[in-house]
Parts: C-alpha cells; structure tokens; sequence
C-alpha cells in the first residue's frame, strides 16, 4: 500500500512539473509571438534602430518630424505634417516580381500611425484624387500578407488619375522588369512638396496634402554591373514618358534632401548616382558570348562532350550548355562560354 501510494504520489509531482514546464513554454512563446508582432511596426520616435538595407535612405537636409514603420514587405518614413508618406523604400527581387498572390483591394487606415494622423480611404472621397500607391500592391504578390499592407493609407498618397494609371504604372512595371532581368533591384519614392508654397488639401476628418510631385530611385548591384536611376514625375494629367522624366539619383537627392543607398561602399555609390542610361536597364546585365561559330565546329564539341564523362554530366545539369552546345549544337549561331545560372565558365578553344 505505502509502495503503491509513493508511486501515485511520484506520478502526481511529475504530472504538476509537467503542466508548469508547458506552462512557463506557452508564456514564453506568447511573449515572443507578441515581440515579433511589435517588431513589425517600429519607429524613430521610440528611437528603435533599423537595419540599413541599401534600399533605406537618410536625410541630409530640413528637420525630421517622422515615424518610420517597417512592414513586412517595405518600410515607410510616414509625414504627420502631411499625412503622408515621406517616402517608402522595398527591395524588388526577381522571384517577388512573378509572385501569383491575387490583388487585396482593401483600403485600411495603418494601425501603426497615431491615431490623430490615421488616415481613411473616407479622407479621399469626391477628392478628384486617386489613392496612389507609392510601393504596388503588383510587387507584393508574393505573399498575402505583405500584399494586404501594401494597402494601408501610409503607403498612400494623393495622386492624378491620369499619372497612377498612366506613366507612374509604366515606371512600375518597368520596375518589375528590371528586377527579374537583374535578380533584384532596390528602389525608394516618395512625394515632393515643393518649398515655400502652400500644397492643396483633401480630406475630411484628416487633411491630406497633395503632392507636386513624385520621386523613384532604383538601383542594382548586379557585380561589376551596377547601375541606378532616378526619376520626377509631376502630379499631373498627361503623358509623362521615362526618357523624358529620368535623371540622376544625384539630381533627386538635390530635390528632396535625402541621402539615397547610404549604405552602398561610397566608390559604388558615387559612380552610379552620377550617371545614368536607360538603355542599360532595358538591356540588363550583359550574358557574355563566345564568337560566332561553323556548324562544324559546333558539331565538334558536341562531339567533345560525348566523349567527357564529366563535361557530359555538367552539359545534362547545366541548361546553357545542354540546349545550346550539347543537344542543339547545329541550331546555334553562338555558343555561350559563360552561364548565368552557375557561373561556369570555359573558353570555347578548350574543346579542340
């Protein structure tokens, strides 16, 4: 019995160590569920510190008077002085710009912004106004969740009907394009007020003002390639093409105050805001070549792979070489001594 009842006893102490163990484990997830979630949203105010991605500029000139918020596809310097954002900064990379998430379309005020400056899509009613995204909601198609914040009104300025659906959208998917052809690309925009002149106001329970303009900087660090633009857009009707409107990421810091891809090594970073060519995004990074070749010679190194174990291997893995050189070789004007994909490289004379 006196066995019988210390081994009753034994299970129940382990049965309470048990339950408080979980316990003491489901608080500490909850404390870290809720540290993550407050995370989501920090800001300068707070004087929370964020990590400087080269996408997050700073400013150099006029006061500070913002609250960055950080999302989970982008982070925005929000302007309570005119309700909104000062500017907003993502990295676009190539998997993100062919996400297949569908379209949220729902307005929402941030949770994040204090309450006085919480603007509703309500503030935009009968304005005339477009609700402008700064940063697509077609960029966040990748995940749900960041396609959903893309639609709080901090991400939202006002913006001519004519420009949101027009040339801004062209600069947008534009954007998307380069990313894909450079495997990412960073890109900050933001709207412009111009200085000592009153802006126009909509809204009802919270004033808005309406930008003059709006600002894009996009930059690449594909290596030795890298490259950046700028570009202002007025706020207005009409076409508005890219060659008309692109300028240097130096002449955009001129214009707003902000320091764009602080974080970039200085010897990048001056080079590619001084400059810029439109053509070069178009074209994307160059894919190396080899001269054109006969058809003989093509043969031969399809030949030459056949009898290389190894290289036959590699031309099976590699779909460069495997379409261009091993399985195709007579439909080939040039065979490629460079592959993008994994950066194998072989003079095209190491056949023979």
């Amino acid at each position: 019995m006196t066995k019988r009842f210390v081994t009753y006893l034994g299970g129940l102490v382990f049965l309470i160590c048990t339950v408080a163990w979980c316990t003491d484990q489901s608080e500490f997830r909850e404390q870290a569920s809720n540290a993550a979630t407050a995370s989501q949203a920090t800001t300068q105010e707070e004087g929370a510190s964020l990590p400087d991605g080269p996408e997050i500029p700073v400013r150099t000139a006029g006061t500070k008077h913002t609250q960055t918020i950080r999302h989970k596809g982008y982070t925005l310097s929000f302007d309570p002085r005119h309700n909104t954002p000062e500017w907003v900064a993502w990295e676009l990379t190539s998997q993100e710009a062919n996400g297949t998430k569908p379209r949220a379309d729902e307005f929402l005020p941030d949770p994040n912004v204090d309450e006085a400056h919480r603007v509703t899509t309500e503030d935009y009613k009968g304005s005339g106004y477009d609700r402008g995204h700064m940063i697509p909601a077609a960029d966040m198609k990748w995940d749900s969740r960041a396609m959903a914040e893309s639609f709080y009104m901090s991400n939202i300025c006002p913006q001519d009907h004519s420009l949101n659906a027009g040339s801004w959208a062209t600069l947008e998917k534009a954007c998307r394009r380069w990313a894909t052809q450079e495997g990412a690309i960073y890109i900050v925009c933001g709207p412009v007020y111009a200085p000592g002149k009153t802006p126009k106001q909509i809204g009802r329970e919270h004033k808005v003002d309406v930008p003059d303009g709006f600002f894009k900087c996009v930059l690449s660090l594909y290596p030795g390639q890298e490259k950046a633009v700028g570009f202002y857009y007025e706020n207005r009707s009409g076409k508005q093409p890219m060659a008309q409107t692109a300028l240097t990421v130096d002449s955009v810091e001129q214009l707003t105050g902000l320091d764009f891809f602080a974080s970039v090594p200085d010897s990048i970073e001056n080079r590619v805001e001084a400059t810029f060519s439109l053509k070069a995004w178009e074209r994307g990074p160059k894919m190396y070549t080899a001269r054109p070749v006969r058809m003989q010679q093509a043969l031969c190194i399809s030949q030459m792979l056949k009898r290389r174990r190894g290289d036959l291997l590699f031309a099976e893995k590699c779909c460069i070489f495997a379409l261009q050189i091993w399985r195709k070789p007579h439909q080939q004007g040039l065979s490629p001594i460079f592959c993008p994909f994994c950066s194998h490289y072989r003079p095209l004379n190491a056949y023979h």
